[in-house]
């Protein structure tokens, strides 16, 4: 079988995943090998330390509900352990979280010893607890690890595959385009002219990898159709009344008549590079009635929708400050919208518009 050909956003975002998973397995790897500071704290209490004996007042066991990342409702056990003690004259009482062993160990207990560093008192510790914290193994740490390091990796993921995980402009990717048709592998579209009809086809993201492959095998339309769950249109060229493209994007609007009635679709390509490509070939079959025009915008023109945006998130990141998700979440887009700002005062818009030409008034010759 053929080696199938990735795009250079695939590579991107390959590269991108590798990295992320690379970094996880190194935190976790030096999570493994190097100990805590809590681990070193309780492994020098555990070779120099104060000891006394405390009387348990409680030691208590309950249920503590909270949410998970996706909002779900879940309940966790809570061990916590109350003592106090004498010491010079003083009173000194503690309340600790423990563990389910340690809970089970200290269980029907009336006193424990208590550890602390000579001449503070007042920072002491159940020397179970710490002795249980100075032998911990080094997978112990490394499960305590992956609850932080899995997700902090994920965010990090996808924040840097939607920054730099995009498909590229100014690419023809070989495997992705043909004659008469245009493969879209991120958004799971494919674009093709099949004789006097325009093509649009939405695939399941399920069969990526099949529609994929088969494409760059030369399969036919209809295998590609029978291979996955798609939804196709076939809008007829002669029917075509609009085409609209801005030269950025990497979309076509079309508008064409069916049934008597306008209608729209926008047809999704891998990037400006090759919907430009599609573009070409599409105007080639396009019915005579319709004239070609372009409009370019000035800097100022093409970069105020960003502008405005901006303002509005920035004013929204203003006053929503106090909340570190939103925060985050804004100054992502704020970043992006940034970048459009920029792009769009360095390179203005240019629209290109198939129309059907608007016929000048007829002369009045009768002479009223």
């Amino acid at each position: 079988m053929p080696k199938k050909l990735r795009s250079p956003g695939q590579k991107r975002r390959l590269w991108i995943r590798t990295a992320m998973i690379l970094l996880a397995v190194i935190t976790l790897s030096a999570v493994y090998f190097i100990k805590g500071p809590e681990q070193l704290k309780a492994i020098a209490l555990v070779k120099q330390h104060s000891e006394t004996q405390a009387a348990i007042l409680s030691l208590d066991h309950s249920e503590e509900e909270y949410r998970t990342a996706k909002g779900r409702r879940r309940t966790r056990d809570v061990y916590t352990l109350t003592y106090r003690f004498a010491l010079n004259g003083t009173d000194y009482q503690e309340t600790f979280p423990i563990s389910s062993s340690e809970y089970r160990a200290l269980n029907g207990q009336e006193t424990l010893p208590v550890w602390f560093i000579e001449g503070q008192p007042e920072n002491s510790e159940p020397g179970l607890v710490v002795e249980n914290r100075a032998n911990e193994s080094p997978m112990e740490n490394v499960f305590d690890a992956v609850p932080y390091v899995a997700p902090l990796f994920l965010v990090l993921n996808f924040i840097l595959t939607l920054l730099f995980g995009r498909e590229p402009k100014g690419y023809m990717p070989e495997g992705f385009f043909t004659d008469d048709s245009w493969l879209d592998i991120e958004d799971d579209r494919l674009v093709a002219i099949d004789g006097k009809e325009l093509l649009s086809i939405r695939f399941d993201k399920k069969n990526r990898d099949d529609v994929q492959s088969l494409y760059q095998q030369g399969g036919s339309i209809d295998q590609v159709l029978a291979t996955s769950k798609c939804k196709q249109l076939r809008i007829g060229i002669d029917s075509i009344v609009g085409i609209t493209s801005d030269h950025f994007r990497d979309t076509i609007h079309v508008r064409y008549m069916a049934d008597g009635k306008e209608q729209s679709e926008s047809l999704e390509f891998l990037n400006p590079t090759v919907k430009e490509h599609a573009l070409k070939r599409i105007a080639r079959a396009l019915p005579s009635t319709l004239d070609m025009s372009t409009t370019r915008l000035t800097r100022l023109q093409a970069a105020r929708p960003a502008l405005i945006f901006g303002l509005i998130v920035a004013a929204g990141l203003y006053f929503l400050s106090d909340h570190f998700l939103i925060l985050a979440v804004g100054v992502l887009i704020l970043l992006t919208t940034v970048k459009t700002l920029l792009q769009r005062l360095f390179n203005p818009t240019v629209t290109t518009t198939f129309a059907i030409a608007a016929r000048a008034a007829a002369p009045d010759v009768s002479g009223a």
